[in-house]
């Protein structure tokens, strides 16, 4: 199976992780925000698990929010 130029049914599980790290992401359906994180850190978060450091997270999800108009509820 492809997905892309990707043949995932060839993929260990390691490969399969890494792959779904890089490639995928999720859209929920209801809120699923950490309630004890700001707008930025709850979009940063992903950023953390690829190995990006604090301030670049923040930074780059202060700019998304931005992007979206939502750039007054990235935090305090």
């Amino acid at each position: 199976m492809y997905i892309g130029r990707h043949n995932i049914s060839q993929m260990t599980e390691n490969e399969l992780a890494k792959f779904r790290q890089e490639h995928l992401g999720f859209i929920f359906q209801s809120y699923n925000l950490l309630p004890n994180l700001t707008a930025a850190e709850n979009v940063a978060l992903p950023l953390m698990f690829k190995g990006v450091g604090r301030k670049e997270r923040i930074k780059l999800a202060t700019q998304e929010l931005k992007k979206m108009g939502l750039g007054k509820r990235g935090g305090p």
